[in-house]
């Protein structure tokens, strides 16, 4: 959670604004620890937030009726569809999800990493109490047949969010592991 709108109070317990430009306080409910402690009052994300210039051309010629290009309308169509799945998806790594696990990734070694790890996604520090699950075992290189030592463990959240931008999120993955002194880069 970024610092800016978190509030600490003299018992521990954050105290959360809203990012908005209301700072209004925001309601810690239970349900929160499950989803997370949102940024925002519900109807309040992203309002009072600049927008590039770029945006503000596009919405203006929504609002005047101007239509989107053509290739840019195919592609909505494919999406809502369900067309741009497999090859068409932009999100397609050759299939490689179809690829089986290496023999010893398997629950005996998913605990020995969440146990490595303290329990704790290594990502956003919550635990798996916090979480009211067992914490994801993630492969930093994407790669399914190597097991060693290419797992971290991670939330259900930061699993999902480590899929995209690839990239960055295996040398991220790797530096962390190289601070703790697990491996040498």
């Amino acid at each position: 959670m970024h610092e800016s709108y978190k509030k600490w109070l003299d018992d521990g317990k954050p105290k959360v604004y809203c990012q908005c430009p209301c700072h209004q306080e925001i309601i810690i409910k239970p349900h929160h620890s499950w989803y997370g402690i949102p940024k925002f009052i519900c109807g309040h994300h992203m309002t009072g937030i600049p927008k590039s210039q770029k945006h503000k051309i596009k919405l203006s010629q929504i609002k005047l009726g101007i239509k989107r290009p053509e290739n840019v309308i195919i592609k909505m169509r494919k999406t809502k569809s369900g067309q741009c799945c497999g090859k068409d998806n932009p999100n397609w790594h050759g299939g490689i999800s179809f690829e089986p696990y290496c023999e010893k990734f398997n629950e005996p070694k998913k605990e020995e990493v969440r146990e490595r790890d303290n329990r704790v996604c290594q990502e956003c520090g919550k635990t798996e109490k916090e979480n009211k699950q067992k914490l994801s075992v993630h492969h930093i290189h994407y790669d399914k047949p190597n097991c060693d030592p290419d797992l971290i463990s991670l939330c259900r959240i930061c699993n999902i969010t480590a899929n995209g931008n690839r990239d960055y999120w295996e040398e991220h993955f790797m530096n962390k592991l190289e601070e703790r002194g697990l491996i040498k880069l």
